[in-house]
């Protein structure tokens, strides 16, 4: 296989890079439910390094044990939207909204946003991150989360 790639002229008046907006980082507690072990970890280290707590765990199920059974403030949940087990994040966020009304709520997915709403899994309006994102992707769109009042 071979590659070409266009030369770069005049390297000495190339425009300066530009730095990205940096992302606000925040000390807010966040409950990530992600069935895939190695996305849960990479997306935990993520957050913990924009400042978060991060409380994570593989089901929806557990996700609603940890919230029953914890006294902890929870300030966001952000799920997957397709999760294995049985229960999809959607599902998971209805029932979460029953014994914490005032939780903010992020889901990922790796659909496109369009067939993700017209399959009917989410509604339009609702946070979504599509996947894969960056750690600064994602600190953005957690910090818009949680100040969106």
């Amino acid at each position: 296989m071979k590659v070409y790639l266009p030369r770069l002229r005049n390297v000495a008046g190339a425009a300066p890079r530009r730095r990205s907006t940096p992302v606000a980082h925040g000390v807010e507690t966040i409950l990530l439910v992600e069935d895939e072990s190695s996305v849960r970890r990479v997306t935990t280290r993520m957050l913990e390094g924009h400042g978060y707590r991060v409380v994570s765990t593989s089901s929806g199920d557990e996700a609603l044990q940890i919230i029953a059974a914890s006294k902890e403030q929870f300030d966001l949940l952000l799920t997957d939207v397709v999760l294995a087990g049985g229960m999809t994040g959607v599902a998971l966020a209805e029932r979460v909204r029953v014994l914490r009304p005032a939780l903010r709520i992020l889901f990922v997915s790796g659909y496109t946003s369009d067939v993700t709403i017209v399959h009917g899994l989410l509604e339009q309006g609702v946070a979504l991150a599509q996947k894969p994102f960056t750690a600064e992707a994602l600190g953005r769109k957690v910090r818009e989360v949680l100040d969106a009042s």
